[in-house]
């Protein structure tokens, strides 16, 4: 397969759904997006410079057991999955779940089940356990829609 070159913008709504099918296909890594597309700050704080990198949201110590644990800090029911591995799991208002032994490269999506409310998240790791602790929260503006962990344990937003 070859590699493809992507200049065009990606919105959020169809970003995790395009990254889950490129995933699925195997052609993901062989994609360039765009930098003003970054899921982090780059490193200068300035996304309009197309040399910048992406920026990790987080990264997970890719030699050890990782673990993903999501906390549902909003008053509404998720559904979250893993692409590839799971089918749709329900996290009820207030609650959280740990999801271990998971393999990377992953894409986890978690969204609301009622269409007309969005959700955001903010990563961080738990060192000691070698744990992603995903803060999901209620938001009227930009929604998250997945999570990337590659091979190297980089985490992104997208």
């Amino acid at each position: 397969m070859k590699a493809v070159l992507s200049r065009a913008l990606i919105t959020f709504s169809t970003r995790s759904t395009l990254a889950a099918l490129l995933t699925t296909m195997g052609v993901l890594n062989t994609i360039v997006l765009p930098s003003h597309a970054q899921p982090a700050p780059s490193v200068s704080n300035n996304p309009s410079n197309p040399s910048e990198f992406w920026v990790p949201a987080a990264r997970l110590d890719p030699s050890k057991p990782q673990r993903i644990t999501i906390v549902n800090k909003t008053d509404i029911i998720l559904e979250y999955l893993i692409t590839t591995h799971t089918n749709f799991r329900t996290l009820d208002a207030g609650k959280s779940a740990t999801l271990s032994d998971i393999d990377t490269p992953l894409f986890l999506n978690i969204n609301s089940q009622e269409s007309n409310y969005s959700v955001k998240y903010s990563v961080s790791v738990d060192k000691k356990t070698n744990t992603l602790i995903v803060m999901v929260i209620r938001t009227d503006g930009e929604d998250s829609r997945a999570l990337n962990i590659n091979e190297t344990g980089a985490v992104y937003l997208y």
